[in-house]
């Protein structure tokens, strides 16, 4: 192992290799050129000071300078030079030399990757050791007089990951980019940098919400990307500055595409903390237009239009925590913002009940992730979220809880211990809100197949045990309570519904007395066609006999958890990459993004 001298002596030499080489284009095809030679004689410096010594490359920044100066910047001016060429044949030339610079970066960041775990003997799960591959010679004990923090260690794996990500987004290969950068955020989900990076990716494929979702979830984890709230704002301003006056005199249902669009203008208009009538009057459109789009929303996109309102609920909170003198206008942003969430809520817990009843199978159920998200949410806020208005004077709200967990129980009575995360928790991992929750889920362990039923069964039992604490709670306790008899299980609610009615924004809203029934607020169903497959059995055995170790996880950071049984196996990166490829992204195989 170098000393700290040898470090501090080679940083020297970077800045002087730095200086020569800055400004000159590489002729990457030329290996004899004096740029290509200072380049590699920098990029070995700096990779030697890496696997030196973590802690004192990464307090200089030695992952950033490499990043950079060896690489960035001279990506950078070959694309500028492409949009400077205008014939196409020197364009193509440049595009050619881009190309070869790109998959020779690539190659430095995989060996770097692989050096670093084998130096420092880390044993990623989904990372293969060279030793055991034949690659490189088994690395002898090092004399450490201190060993660097696991954390440290990490740090560089993600790095390198989300440099690979990025490499492979400026060759266009856009579905390896999320990959690696998915691969980067499970390494250490605290850290923004890969969220930021995947919001990229959204935007590039137009997909606002997704992108929207990203920037937030990368400034609410505990070490924030910085840039990523001026891509939020930026993104969100521009949803803004649509003109939508279309969407308010359309006399028919809006499309889902156009309520993403007003959703997202309700999301900016919150953020920028703009007219308040105008964000009530968002917010009661959404809600109305809301039961015309639920058959059309996708289950990720419901886990995500409910995150996105949380993350906006959450800033609202902490913005009146940290004011000293707030306006009225201020307070009204976070009712506001908590009542569209409850309504939300409310709409997905009727439409649910009413599946039930109909007997919709399993897999048909979509509103389940986003509705267990909102109940994590109100956990983690703990028991005073309840005295707010939105739940105190919303008794139809406690009525829609009673109905959904009753029609539960006619399906499911039966609790299953589970640590397995779903799909919900993924989405949300590392964010600040649900950590508090996450702590009870092991991440590092995921069977390899899981099923519908399964699924399902775990989902359900997590949303019972909620009821149960909510039964318990003193702002709820005389509205909801539970009642066991004979071995039967039923929730009662214990006023009649139309004693208060749910608060709202619209003086129309304020002066109705009564809540029209459940059937009536749902656009009428029709269920759709299947493969003649029924409903799976909801009990069976949440952990296959097979199963892979996976990521480390933010709860490895903060403490062990309890381990769950099953073989653990590793498998190597390239194995994630096209295991991610070929996989598809939600329930039916198990939700880990690799």
């Amino acid at each position: 192992m170098v000393s700290t001298l040898k470090c501090v002596q080679a940083l020297k030499q970077c800045q002087r290799l730095k200086t020569n080489i800055h400004g000159k284009s590489i002729e990457v095809a030329d290996v004899l050129s004096d740029e290509f030679i200072q380049r590699q004689n920098l990029e070995n410096l700096y990779k030697s000071v890496l696997l030196s010594d973590v802690q004192y490359a990464l307090d200089n920044k030695v992952e950033l300078e490499l990043w950079n100066s060896v690489f960035k910047e001279h990506i950078d001016t070959f694309r500028l030079k492409i949009k400077e060429k205008k014939q196409n044949n020197e364009k193509n030339d440049i595009q050619a030399k881009l190309s070869l610079f790109l998959d020779v970066s690539t190659g430095f960041y995989f060996q770097l990757l692989q050096e670093f775990c084998d130096t420092y003997d880390l044993d990623l799960p989904y990372h293969g050791k060279a030793s055991q591959l034949g690659i490189l010679s088994k690395n002898k004990k090092k004399n450490d007089t201190t060993k660097p923090k696991i954390n440290a260690c990490l740090y560089v794996c993600q790095d390198c990951l989300v440099h690979l990500g990025d490499l492979a987004r400026y060759r266009n290969d856009m579905q390896q980019a999320q990959t690696f950068y998915t691969l980067a955020s499970k390494v250490l989900p605290g850290n923004g940098q890969p969220y930021n990076q995947l919001a990229i990716l959204s935007s590039a494929k137009s997909n606002n919400l997704q992108a929207v979702f990203y920037y937030y979830k990368s400034i609410s984890v505990p070490n924030p990307f910085p840039a990523a709230s001026s891509n939020l704002q930026k993104t969100l301003s521009q949803m803004c500055a649509k003109q939508n006056y279309n969407i308010f005199t359309k006399t028919s249902g809006l499309t889902v595409a156009e309520y993403l669009e007003l959703f997202l203008n309700f999301t900016g208009s919150v953020y920028m903390m703009q007219d308040i009538s105008k964000i009530n009057a968002l917010k009661d459109q959404l809600i109305q237009d809301l039961k015309d789009v639920l058959l059309e929303l996708t289950q990720i996109q419901l886990v995500h239009l409910m995150s996105v309102s949380l993350f906006n609920l959450q800033r609202c909170k902490h913005r009146n925590y940290e004011a000293d003198n707030l306006s009225e206008e201020d307070t009204s942003l976070w009712h506001v913002s908590l009542l569209f969430c409850v309504q939300f809520f409310q709409i997905m817990l009727e439409y649910t009940s009413e599946m039930i009843v109909n007997r919709f199978q399993l897999i048909e159920m979509k509103c389940l992730p986003a509705i267990k998200l909102f109940t994590d949410w109100i956990v983690c806020s703990g028991s005073n979220t309840l005295a707010q208005e939105a739940f105190q004077e919303n008794l139809k709200l406690y009525h829609d809880v009673c109905s959904f967990a009753n029609q539960l129980l006619t399906i499911q009575n039966k609790k299953e211990k589970s640590f397995l995360p779903l799909m919900e928790d993924w989405e949300m991992h590392g964010v600040n809100p649900f950590r508090k929750i996450h702590r009870r889920y092991d991440y590092r362990i995921q069977p390899v197949e899981v099923t519908i039923a399964q699924v399902w069964n775990i989902r359900v039992s997590r949303l019972f045990h909620f009821l149960d604490w909510l039964c318990q709670q003193e702002h709820v306790i005389s509205f909801l309570s539970k009642a066991e008899q004979n071995g039967k299980v039923e929730y009662i609610c214990k006023q009649s519904a139309d004693v208060i009615t749910p608060p709202s924004s619209t003086k129309k809203q304020q002066t109705q007395k009564k809540q029209q029934p459940t059937q009536q607020n749902i656009k009428v169903l029709q269920k759709p066609k299947t493969n003649g497959q029924g409903n799976q059995n909801v009990n069976e055995n949440v952990f296959p006999q097979k199963s892979r170790s996976l990521f480390r996880t933010e709860s490895e950071e903060i403490g062990s958890l309890p381990g769950v049984k099953g073989p653990v196996q590793s498998y190597s990166l390239f194995d994630a990459i096209w295991s991610r490829q070929n996989t598809p992204p939600h329930e039916g195989m198990c939700h880990v993004y690799v």
